[in-house]
């Protein structure tokens, strides 16, 4: 069942909160392809918006701080999890939101197809709403310290 909840969690296509596109998201992602120099050369930390979302989420993660926004008014859609990689970094995500969730295991076995999609759902706006929580942080570390993220290991050292 718990394989049936992952792959139902990979299918959907999560939302960031519109608002933090211009102001993190493109400045911390590379825009269109290219190689990893020219990325470092753009001062972006991240190939991908779906990498920039990663971030986000493990910050929350991390700091246990989660805000809810409206996913429907107020969020910006992009790939589905599927297509997010590393996969064991997608996994990392997808048990460390288990276990924020309270969910009892033993409770997601024998679930039907309609309730795994349900608590798929939730997961991944458990999800979102972490990522809300650390584009907060990020947002906040920004206007503290407009400067800080301008060093390449800034992202990194974010997370310590």
């Amino acid at each position: 069942m718990m394989v049936d909840l992952y792959e139902s969690f990979s299918k959907k296509e999560p939302r960031y909160p519109t608002v933090f596109r211009e102001s993190i998201v493109d400045k911390f992602s590379r825009i269109g392809g290219g190689r990893e120099e020219e990325k470092f050369a753009k001062g972006k930390f991240f190939s991908n918006y779906y990498e920039c979302f990663m971030y986000a989420v493990v910050l929350g993660l991390k700091n246990d701080y989660r805000i809810a926004f409206d996913r429907n008014k107020e969020g910006t859609r992009f790939l589905l999890v599927d297509s997010w990689h590393p996969r064991q970094m997608v996994e990392f995500i997808f048990m460390s939101l288990l276990t924020k969730s309270g969910e009892d295991l033993y409770d997601l076995e024998g679930l039907s197809d309609d309730d795994v999609d349900k608590k798929a759902l939730e997961l991944i706006v458990l999800m979102e709403e972490y990522a809300h929580g650390g584009f907060d942080l990020i947002r906040a570390k920004m206007q503290a310290e407009p400067n800080y993220f301008v060093d390449h290991f800034s992202a990194v050292n974010f997370l310590k």
